[in-house]
């Protein structure tokens, strides 16, 4: 394995933790942005509130995503097992 692979690898890798990353902290930011909204209406000030709901709302989508999300990290995953396996 070249400098190059590796680079190319280590691309893949850093792409698929943006792809893989990216629905969670969409979730947990868009459900911020309207629990924040509903304390500015109602002017409730617990800054407790928004992470029980980011929280709630992250472990859910974690739950209903995490089988979507795994396939392309065990993929890539076992592709790098392979690679590392031809090294001699």
């Amino acid at each position: 394995m070249n400098n190059a692979e590796l680079i190319h690898f280590l691309s893949n890798m850093l792409v698929l933790v943006l792809y893989l990353s990216a629905p969670i902290l969409v979730i947990g930011a868009g459900v911020g942005l309207v629990v924040g909204l509903f304390q500015a209406v109602t002017q409730v000030q617990d800054p407790s509130l928004a992470y029980c709901f980011k929280l709630i709302a992250v472990m859910v989508a974690l739950a209903l995503l995490g089988g979507v999300l795994a396939r392309p990290l065990v993929h890539e995953t076992s592709l790098i097992f392979q690679q590392i396996a031809m090294i001699r």
